[in-house]
């Protein structure tokens, strides 16, 4: 997905994953009142699927479109604090690059 960083377009696209039962689990938990919910991860993941064939022509397992795959475990306050870090470090990596070009 891009993002404006000073007037320039970055691109940081992430694939979190996790089992399909702790998907489930952690939509029972947002949506207690829910009545049949076990569809709807699979129902995400065929809009994900179709989005990026549309938007990329791609398959939306396809590695080479993401910065970063990651698994969410059971702990996404730990994946939020390695995906910043991963951003922040990408974003330092390309304004170092920026300023070597720009030299």
């Amino acid at each position: 997905m891009p993002y404006f960083d000073g007037g320039w377009v970055q691109k940081w696209a992430q694939f979190v994953y996790a089992p399909f039962q702790d998907r489930v689990r952690r939509l029972r938990a947002r949506m207690p009142t829910a009545i049949s919910i076990e569809h709807q991860p699979r129902t995400t993941d065929e809009e994900r699927a179709k989005y990026i064939h549309q938007r990329f022509g791609s398959n939306w397992r396809d590695t080479h479109l993401y910065n970063l795959m990651l698994s969410s475990d059971e702990d996404e306050d730990k994946t939020a604090r390695v995906t910043l870090y991963a951003m922040s470090e990408a974003e330092q990596k390309q304004s170092t690059a920026l300023a070597i070009h720009t030299k």
